[in-house]
């Protein structure tokens, strides 16, 4: 391996701030500039904070320089002293030659540049693992009174159609059964649509179900757009369940006829809240419900207390640059001028030990999307510790505010075509977890 190391032009060390980031006074962040050459990082020009993660390196708080390392079979030649710093390469036998080093994952090298600062983890996140640990989070916050509310509108009916939408693991199927079965009922029918194709394989993982042929689509045409997984009948905790599961915009399920009830947990803060509106009115039936648990409300925080601006700047990340929509109070507005009725409104916190499993996740992701907001300002330095110090940190709780919603649709039915369908933007799960994006 030959390394031979240059300073690119703009990019300005900083030794001051080096030296309180860093461990010594002379360190640096080296980046393979094989690394940037395979996706070159150049920012926009409106400033340091972009969605999907794009602010320019000249804006990190530390010195910086590539590093071009040239490697010739397992030979370890290094042309001239190696400088001093952190090594950033997705090449194992590059950095072989660093005491060291970081990995660059999927040419992500500011998610590296963070995680050589100590914000973050070098490595994305495991998404299904993610959604596992997630499930039992839901499940343990989900509001009893709501679920009662639930329970108590499908009573009023037939035994249930539901769709769920964004299924992703299924980590909502229980809980749907559990409240046809407190309704009465014996049996429902459940189709679940995401376009993650594996996390929905996690879910079907986990069921036993007996096959049968898919019957006939309400709109044929728009189904086409949909990979059919599976459809068959299961029994969820004791309660009969005709299950389908198809690969697809979650936004465009009225492919497959209307639903007494339309679920969507996490999902609601994902979508604008006039597309929701309009999802919910063509997919669900004339007096129908809908049940949207765990919707984000916007705010994040610790108890006892700490790292209140860089919790702060996590919720605006969501909402600027994520693009997520987490105005409870707007979103109900939009529905109730759709003639949609609120049945309830309850509190559905997440409540995370940080020493819990699921921690390090939520942790990882206000390391990635809060600290850069700081980037290119004179609290560039703070927000690199404050980052530190919570992932240092085992004591207290993170708070995340949740409503679960009951919704009454209205009694009229819409008039759609095809062409009233749209499609939500990319999430803040979009960008972390690696799911393709619709615009």
């Amino acid at each position: 391996m030959h390394c031979h190391c240059f300073e690119s032009h703009g990019c300005a060390t900083r030794p001051q701030m080096a030296a309180q980031l860093l461990a010594d006074d002379d360190d640096q962040l080296l980046i393979d500039s094989h690394d940037l050459n395979t996706a070159p990082l150049t920012g926009s020009s409106d400033g340091v904070t972009h969605a999907r993660g794009t602010w320019p390196l000249e804006s990190l708080p530390c010195g910086w320089r590539p590093v071009d390392i040239q490697v010739s079979g397992a030979a370890a030649a290094v042309d001239m002293p190696r400088p001093k710093g952190i090594f950033l390469s997705s090449r194992a036998p590059a950095r072989e030659a660093f005491a060291r080093t970081v990995c660059v994952h999927g040419g992500d090298v500011r998610r590296a540049a963070l995680a050589a600062l100590g914000c973050c983890a070098a490595s994305p996140i495991d998404r299904l693992a993610y959604f596992r640990e997630k499930a039992a989070i839901d499940d343990a916050s989900r509001s009893d009174e709501a679920l009662s509310i639930l329970a108590e509108r499908l009573a009023s009916g037939s035994s249930p159609k539901c769709v769920d939408l964004g299924a992703g693991t299924l980590s909502l199927l229980p809980t749907i059964a559990k409240a046809v079965q407190k309704a009465g009922f014996a049996s429902f029918e459940y189709l679940a649509v995401d376009r993650d194709r594996d996390a929905l394989g996690e879910g079907l993982a986990r069921l036993q179900i007996q096959d049968a042929p898919w019957p006939a689509d309400a709109d044929p045409l728009a189904s086409r757009s949909f990979e059919k997984l599976r459809h068959g009948t299961c029994d969820i905790g004791g309660v009969r369940c005709s299950i389908a599961v198809a690969v697809g915009d979650a936004l465009d399920a009225d492919a497959f006829g209307s639903f007494d009830l339309v679920c969507g947990s996490a999902f609601a803060d994902l979508v604008r809240p006039e597309i929701l509106a309009d999802a919910l009115r063509r997919i669900g039936k004339p007096r129908g419900t809908a049940y949207l648990p765990i919707t984000f409300a916007g705010k994040t925080y610790l108890e006892p207390g700490g790292a209140e601006e860089l919790l702060r700047a996590y919720d605006a990340h969501l909402v600027e640059d994520q693009k997520q929509y987490t105005d409870v109070e707007r979103l109900i507005q939009i529905l109730e001028r759709n003639e949609c009725s609120m049945l309830s409104r309850a509190s559905s916190d997440w409540r995370i030990p940080l020493s819990h499993a699921f921690a390090p996740y939520l942790v990882d992701f206000i390391g990635c999307g809060a600290v850069p907001r700081f980037f290119g300002g004179p609290k560039a330095v703070d927000a690199v510790r404050w980052a530190r110090e919570l992932r240092e940190r085992r004591t207290g709780t993170l708070v995340a505010r949740n409503i679960d919603l009951v919704v009454a649709l209205p009694a009229e039915e819409m008039k759609t075509t095809r062409a009233t369908r749209s499609h939500r933007r990319g999430d803040s799960l979009t960008q972390f977890l690696g799911l393709p994006g619709t615009e």
